[in-house]
C-alpha cells in the first residue's frame, strides 16, 4: 500500500479544521464559576445516575408545586438502556 500524497493530509485537516469553527459558538458568556461547581455541572450532563439513585433524589426532593416545566425527560426505553 502506498503513501497517500501530502496534499491528501492538508485536504483532511483543512476539513477537520473547518468542522471545528462550525461547532464554536459566538455565545456571550458570564463570568466563569467556582471551578468545584462547574465540574458538578458538567459531570451532570455527561455521567447518569443509576436508578435507584434517581428515585431516592426525586423523592427526597419533590417539584414544587408552582414549578410546572420541571419535569424528567421521557425517553424511549430503546435509547434509556444504550
Amino acid at each position: 500500500m502506498s503513501t497517500p500524497p501530502v496534499w491528501s493530509y492538508l485536504m483532511i485537516w483543512v476539513f477537520l479544521d473547518s468542522m471545528f469553527q462550525d461547532f464554536e459558538s459566538d455565545e456571550q458568556l458570564g463570568s466563569a464559576i467556582k471551578p468545584k461547581v462547574a465540574a458538578i455541572m458538567q459531570s451532570s450532563f455527561t455521567k447518569n445516575f443509576s436508578e435507584d439513585k434517581m428515585q431516592k433524589l426525586t423523592d427526597s426532593y419533590p417539584r414544587p408545586q408552582n414549578c410546572n416545566a420541571l419535569t424528567s425527560a421521557k425517553v424511549n426505553a430503546e435509547y434509556g438502556r444504550a
